[in-house]
């Protein structure tokens, strides 16, 4: 393990205690093999150039895993703007809805770029409207963490959502990226078309040193 240099330790001391307890409570991206494997999938699923068909990616692991915490590490490499800038904006990223309520899903996304009317209007008004708004930020990714909420809902609920993220992704030539627990393989694996969409990638298990 990497130690602290004698500048970092110095400056540590000068903190408060409070200050102290904050900065070691902090949450950090801690650099492993098969984190930085899925990292560099992610980035390569990012940069690919605009198709009519983006193919996705499907992050799979266990729950509490280090699914989330590769997420966010990678919004963070290549988030550059707020979404309050109303400027270009890289990767929306969402937790799914708790079931697969397509409206739901709308609003969420709506919330999340900051339109006050996130839970206005019918579900096809919503749809309309956050198409428009994410073409116009220029969104060239789309994150859902914890997928398998989608496992909430009946077979023909689920096979809908899965389809509905396939139309936006078409409809915004952006890809994809799902991530949730193994029991997500089971919604990507009884369709082709769908499965063929999400590369599925696994993270190991954590083992002891």
């Amino acid at each position: 393990m990497r130690k602290l240099s004698s500048d970092a330790i110095k400056a540590l001391k000068e903190l408060s205690r409070t200050e102290r307890s904050s900065y070691v409570l902090e949450d950090r991206w801690v650099n492993y093999p098969a984190g930085s494997k899925v990292l560099n999938e992610l980035q390569y699923t990012l940069e690919r150039p605009q198709c009519n068909r983006p193919l996705g990616m499907a992050v799979i692991g266990d729950s509490n895993n280090g699914k989330t915490e590769i997420l966010k590490r990678f919004i963070q490499i290549n988030q550059t703007k707020r979404f309050d800038d109303r400027a270009n904006v890289r990767i929306l990223d969402i937790e799914a809805p708790p079931t697969p309520h397509l409206g739901h899903l709308y609003s969420k996304m709506l919330g999340r770029i900051g339109d006050p009317r996130a839970e206005s209007g019918t579900v096809g008004l919503r749809l309309e409207r956050m198409l428009i708004l994410l073409r116009r930020l220029e969104v060239e990714s789309l994150v859902l963490d914890e997928i398998h909420n989608v496992l909430a809902g009946s077979h023909v609920q689920q096979r809908g959502f899965m389809n509905m993220l396939k139309h936006i992704s078409n409809e915004l030539k952006a890809p994809v990226i799902i991530s949730g627990t193994e029991e997500v393989s089971n919604v990507i694996g009884t369709d082709f078309q769908i499965l063929s969409r999400y590369p599925i990638f696994r993270l190991p298990q954590w083992v002891p040193d």
